[in-house]
């Protein structure tokens, strides 16, 4: 393995462990207090089923893998979880480079993909916020290599459909969205070739037993609770296109690494497209090309039925190495250009600079914005350890039939972390409250005050989350002349 592959390995996993093992209590995002609370029902119960809600019954191998980890290693399931995720995760940072070797028969271009990839916006993300959805990307980027390797050495297929078996055990929505990718592959490469090998439509036909008969003989409760709930959906008024609520549309630095994307995928397939030797070249450009509505923004992403329906942002984070091969053939492309021109060095570095710069903008951790020296992304994704005691202090001393009000995280946290992991345990201990307060009524309200008045706090009703890091005096005053403050820690407050 190149020198220069272990070194991105090692600054990759820095980057991720100075998030996850850095603070006290990494809250993360969406649902990944749950999924470490399922894990701790493992670990306690030594069994999968009970403890876990209907999407995830039949898909338990996340959870069983993490509670494993904590117990041969004799720590936490938190610890567990914040170790050895990002080195699985990051196993794909090698499988890029192989995949990126295998086409091009060049290492050179397998360390610029391995490179890019790992400091692509989607991919630090995902690692530092590794669910059951990630689990399963580390799974496809095993099955598409081995794949593409069992086409000239069979001893790769066994272990390919082994991966297929641990994908299916450990994420419902990636295996289809995986079989999406393989068929348009395959369909891309039998159309270079002019004819689909046989090897290759049996792997795909048993991806699809294996789907199809996991889904209907062992998941079926899951089954139809997904088709019973997409029906619905598809039948109820809000099947029209939506807003992107809190998407990253909103923020200017993704416009800018969306223009350098989609000029450099363009680049990149023109160039693969002219491949004359019929090769696996001009069926990677034919491939990218079927997949670019799925990670070029476009009307396809607006639909509630694309959107929510086929969870097509998902496809992000599968098509990650693909999408590093395509930038990293951009910029080399790039920088023959510059050579065989009349630019001098120093301003061609500049220029490639930029580009670089401008592809990696994107992958400053929301966490950061606990650092004066960064500026303001947003609420930190972690406690600190006197909101966590506090918090702790708040579930254990209220009453226990008492809803208190609180931000989005502290909600999360005592919601989906502090209530106990059996299955009748799951309690609604608070709700969070809106920017006027106008679901305050009588419960006693929770606020981190040090956050909101240094980063900001999250805030809504629904699903509308908002940042609220503006209405702090305003906040504050209100909630002085209406109510008592029973409780001050200097960085979370009770009021009755």
């Amino acid at each position: 393995m190149p020198v220069v592959l272990i070194l991105t390995i090692f600054t990759h996993l820095l980057s991720v462990y100075s998030v996850t093992l850095k603070y006290s209590f990494y809250i993360g995002q969406s649902d990944l207090l749950f999924h470490l609370r399922a894990s701790r029902y493992v670990y306690e119960n030594g069994e999968a089923f009970h403890g876990l809600i209907r999407s995830y019954q039949s898909f338990p191998l996340f959870h069983v893998a993490i509670a494993s980890f904590a117990k041969v290693f004799g720590i936490s399931v938190e610890l567990a979880w914040a170790i050895t995720s990002p080195i699985i995760f990051s196993a794909t940072i090698f499988l890029t480079y192989c995949i990126a070797q295998y086409f091009f028969k060049d290492a050179k271009y397998g360390l610029y993909s391995a490179t890019i990839y790992s400091l692509l916006p989607t991919v630090v993300f995902y690692n530092q916020y590794f669910v059951t959805r990630v689990a399963g990307f580390v799974a496809f980027a095993f099955i598409f290599y081995f794949s593409i390797r069992s086409r000239s050495d069979l001893r790769f297929l066994p272990i390919s459909i082994v991966m297929a078996l641990y994908m299916l055990l450990v994420h419902q929505v990636s295996y289809p969205q995986a079989m999406v990718i393989f068929t348009l592959f395959v369909l891309s490469a039998g159309f270079v070739r002019g004819r689909i090998n046989k090897r290759t439509t049996y792997f795909l036909t048993t991806l699809a037993i294996l789907f199809i008969g996991y889904w209907v003989f062992v998941a079926n409760q899951f089954t139809e609770f997904l088709i019973l709930t997409r029906v619905q959906g598809v039948m109820s008024p809000t099947s029209t296109t939506l807003p992107e609520v809190g998407s990253d549309f909103h923020h200017p630095g993704y416009y800018t690494y969306i223009y350098i994307l989609a000029t450099l995928s363009l680049v990149s397939v023109h160039y693969l497209l002219r491949d004359t030797t019929k090769g696996p070249l001009r069926g990677l450009g034919i491939f990218m090309l079927l997949l670019a509505p799925l990670y070029i923004p476009n009307p396809l992403h607006t639909f509630w039925i694309t959107r929510d329906l086929f969870r097509v942002d998902r496809f992000a984070l599968l098509l990650s190495p693909i999408l590093a091969i395509l930038l990293a053939t951009g910029i080399q492309i790039g920088v023959g250009a510059l050579k065989d021109s009349r630019f001098r060095p120093i301003p061609a570095c500049i220029v490639i600079l930029l580009i670089f710069t401008s592809i990696t903008a994107g992958t400053a951790a929301p966490v950061a914005a606990d650092v004066d020296q960064f500026s303001w992304t947003g609420p930190r994704a972690h406690l600190t350890e006197s909101e966590e005691s506090a918090l702790t202090y708040a579930d254990q001393s209220l009453p226990i039939d008492d809803q208190v009000l609180a931000d989005r995280d502290s909600a999360r946290y005592l919601n989906e972390y502090r209530t106990g992991t059996e299955p009748d345990s799951m309690r609604n201990r608070a709700n969070i409250f809106t920017r006027n307060l106008t679901s305050a009524r009588d419960s006693p309200i929770l606020l981190r005050s040090d956050q909101f008045e240094t980063g900001g706090i999250t805030v809504g009703k629904g699903i509308k989350f908002a940042v609220d890091h503006s209405n702090y005096p305003y906040f504050q005053r209100n909630l002085s002349m209406s109510r008592t403050k029973v409780y001050d820690s200097g960085t979370v407050q009770i009021y009755g």
